[in-house]
């Protein structure tokens, strides 16, 4: 992939990576980063932290899910990174399992209500806090 110019000025190109947390938006801008810099660009990466909510936001996350192996670690991410991940993963699995027994009716994937979240460490001590906690932040 070559990156071709509008015009005889030089100029970069501006391309954002828009979705829900947990999409894999992160990974997909390092992965583009990695690989316009093996074809000789330039690239600056910024990230900016708001989260739209759209039906494509949705869509790409549920593409991510499919298309992923959610216990394969990255290159890029240090050993406690990925326990942390996959901590993160189990945890919302079990939440979600937790919720469908109980008939309280959450999305196959993408946020879970913060409402829902609190009734079921209520309920099962399942504490997602406390559980990150143990994990060292740094490998």
């Amino acid at each position: 992939m070559k990156l071709r110019p509008f015009s005889d000025h030089p100029r970069g190109v501006f391309i954002t990576i828009d979705g829900p947390s947990g999409a894999g938006k992160s990974t997909i801008v390092h992965h583009l980063a990695q690989q316009l810099v093996a074809e000789g660009e330039d690239v600056h990466v910024t990230v900016v932290a708001e989260v739209s909510s759209t039906w494509l936001t949705w869509l790409g996350l549920d593409i991510v899910h499919l298309m992923s192996d959610p216990y394969e670690q990255e290159e890029w991410e240090s050993d406690a990174e990925y326990a942390r991940g996959i901590a993160i993963r189990e945890h919302i699995a079990r939440l979600r399992a937790w919720a469908a027994e109980n008939g309280i009716k959450v999305r196959p994937s993408g946020r879970i209500p913060f409402s829902v979240q609190q009734q079921y460490t209520e309920a099962t001590g399942d504490d997602l806090a406390a559980i990150l906690e143990q994990i060292p932040k740094e490998s």
